[in-house]
């Protein structure tokens, strides 16, 4: 969810951008190539727009309580109450970029509280 902050920034300060990339701090990219991934793809008119990054495929929920002792793991814990599912749906890990279409639909969504 801290993900999805930067939209009201962009909102509030009325900054025009047509793609956004975000990268952990730990991980790496080619520049050039995400460039040209950039300037090849094509325009997008208010569809679902577009997504890149590496996508991390049929991720568990940690619950092992035993966990909980320790002070790094037990901050990954998700109860079955909070997310009741054996996996994730796909996600995009380490850095992704979105399209000012993705970007915004993604903000929609997570405003109106749903998944889909």
């Amino acid at each position: 969810m801290k993900k999805l902050t930067f939209q009201p920034f962009f909102q509030l300060f009325n900054y025009n951008f047509n793609d956004f990339l975000k990268v952990d701090d730990d991980a790496y990219f080619n520049p050039l190539l995400l460039h040209r991934l950039i300037k090849s793809s094509p325009p997008h008119d208010g569809g679902g727009g577009m997504m890149a990054g590496r996508p991390s495929l049929r991720a568990a929920p940690r619950r092992d309580v035993s966990l909980l002792d320790t002070s790094y793991f037990g901050k990954f814990l998700v109860p079955r109450h909070l997310y009741p599912g054996d996996s994730y749906p796909p996600y995009l890990v380490g850095f992704y970029l979105l399209d000012r279409a993705a970007a915004e639909c993604l903000w929609r969504v997570s405003e109106a509280g749903t998944t889909g």
